[in-house]
């Protein structure tokens, strides 16, 4: 089989890609200063760019969409005494996402690839050259960081303390072993099915 696909050529892969990116700064005060940067990515690539496969169907991209928020308030309560305030919030979403309804898959062995004059022998699946890879894989990860900083001078010394604070919530899907996985060897020897298929059919 002879097919066409988006493939990294050197340049990336092919794909529809943009960043924005966007800051306000503001004065509460003479003593008090402030700024939010919010900052955003969004990301698809083609179908085939993640897997690909002869068989119609089970071409599949992936997709990134990237939030994240800064926020950050300075205040002088004295020249010798600064407070510094930070929070952080971020969303990312990385997927791979299947291409239609998830299918049972078959590979020669459970473990490799199998080749016949150089060719890769393929039968219908998501990822049809890795046996014991799986998709769907990915979904949201959030994150929240809070600083809180002093930096005080103290005659020839500068001294900085504070604290930080930060959580992580990972929701992701991984397809390994949600589906059937059928190999037609039970090891990684090349080709044992064959003899074994030669002999039922012998007269």
């Amino acid at each position: 089989v002879q097919k066409t696909l988006p493939i990294d050529a050197g340049g990336g892969d092919p794909q529809d890609n943009y960043q924005l990116i966007a800051r306000l700064d503001f004065s509460l005060s003479t003593a008090t200063q402030a700024y939010v940067r919010y900052a955003y990515q969004n990301q698809e690539s083609l179908p085939g760019t993640n897997s690909s496969s002869p068989y119609a169907g089970f071409d599949t991209a992936y997709v990134n969409h990237n939030h994240n928020v800064l926020g950050s308030l300075t205040h002088v309560f004295s020249p010798t005494l600064t407070s510094q305030t930070k929070v952080v919030w971020n969303r990312l979403y990385g997927d791979q996402p299947l291409n239609g309804d998830a299918q049972p898959t078959l590979y020669m062995n459970p473990t490799t690839s199998v080749r016949l004059q150089g060719y890769r022998i393929t039968f219908p699946g998501y990822l049809p050259w890795g046996p014991g890879t799986a998709i769907p894989f990915g979904g949201p990860q959030q994150l929240l960081q809070l600083y809180q900083d002093f930096n005080w001078v103290k005659g020839r010394h500068d001294l900085r303390f504070g604290g930080y604070y930060m959580h992580t919530n990972h929701d992701r899907t991984s397809g390994a072993y949600a589906n059937s996985v059928q190999s037609l060897n039970t090891t990684s020897a090349a080709l044992p099915w064959i003899g074994a298929f030669r002999a039922i059919r012998r007269p």
